[in-house]
């Protein structure tokens, strides 16, 4: 019996190390791409011709998560220094009653940002879409992509390996409740996206027709 017992659980233990090692060699891939494009400093950054402003948590009377509300100011700081002429906000517009994209225009609009210069992608709802959409569907060659340190690694990887001229801007301007939580979500998502990207080469839930970003903004509105 217990002779049994161990082979039904030896392959499982095996199973489990090799999905553990080759998370940390993944993580490990996606650290050394990302690292010397990740910028802390404004005058770090060189011009681009968009910031990539990902979404986060939004509530009900247009009112936003610490997370987003940092990641918004640094979006606004990098355009109205100049780096770049458009926002691309991506996110999460599922329902009508769930609505980061729309939430994040108005804030944007609210800190003076003019509204053809926001260009809006309801269908960003993960960061693997948000970051093949931009490429493919906003034709876009050279983008800053706003967010968190924990969250700048996987953005930039997926991003360089679509051939986007990228840099990262750290918007982490406190300490956030839930970043133990969102850093440990953040390993597993590394491992998804990097099989995803590199062997099964998954295209986003939808692509749709192409909205160059040296356009309009405002044909984007959905």
């Amino acid at each position: 019996m217990k002779k049994l017992r161990k082979k039904i659980i030896l392959p499982f233990i095996v199973l489990g190390v090799l999905l553990f090692t080759l998370c940390l060699i993944f993580n490990s891939i996606m650290l050394h791409t990302a690292k010397p494009l990740m910028k802390n400093e404004m005058s770090e950054i060189k011009k681009a011709q968009a910031v990539l402003l990902l979404g986060a948590g939004v509530y009900k009377g247009n009112r936003v998560s610490y997370v987003l509300y940092d990641r918004i100011n640094a979006a606004v700081e990098l355009y109205k220094s100049g780096k770049a002429s458009k926002i691309l906000v991506s996110g999460d517009h599922g329902t009508k009653e769930y609505d980061e994209v729309n939430t994040i225009k108005i804030r944007l609009m609210q800190d003076g940002i003019p509204e053809k210069d926001i260009f809006t992608d309801h269908a960003g709802f993960s960061t693997y879409d948000s970051v093949l959409r931009a490429k493919n569907v906003f034709l876009v060659d050279s983008m800053i992509v706003v967010t968190q340190k924990y969250h700048l690694t996987r953005a930039i990887y997926i991003s360089k390996r679509c051939s986007i001229d990228v840099q990262g801007y750290s918007s982490d301007k406190r300490k956030y409740k839930m970043i133990t939580y969102y850093m440990m979500r953040e390993r597993l998502a590394r491992f998804k996206d990097f099989i995803k990207i590199n062997i099964i080469k998954a295209d986003p839930k939808f692509l749709g027709e192409e909205i160059p970003i040296t356009g309009d903004g405002r044909d984007t509105r959905g």
